[in-house]
Order: structure tokens, then C-alpha cells, then sequence
């Protein structure tokens, strides 16, 4: 079974550490079908000024 990572439920994801005031880092560690091995994805969760949540 395949399932796909939703970078804005931040439920799922592992809480790292605060960057600066309102920056976030995120990580997972998931299996990559296509390379056929472990991978370490990494989210960083910016709290914009109108309060919504910018992931990149």
C-alpha cells in the first residue's frame, strides 16, 4: 500500500525545533517506492502574518 505525506496536517510529522519566532522544522523518515530504500523529508512551517500556516 502507498501513502502520500500531507505536509499540512504537521500531526504526522516529527517536531524538530524552532528556527526563529513563528519558523518551524518538521521531519519524517518514509519508504520511497522508487528508490527502493529509506528517505528523510524535512518541512519547514512559517506562521504567516494573517495567522495562516506556509509550509515549504
Amino acid at each position: 500500500m502507498i501513502a502520500q505525506v500531507d505536509c499540512n496536517d504537521l500531526s504526522c510529522l516529527n517536531f524538530v525545533k524552532y528556527i526563529k519566532p513563528g519558523v518551524s522544522l518538521y521531519t519524517l523518515v518514509v519508504g520511497s517506492c522508487c528508490l527502493k530504500c529509506e528517505i528523510s523529508l524535512a518541512c519547514i512551517s512559517e506562521v504567516q502574518a494573517n495567522g495562516k500556516i506556509k509550509n515549504t
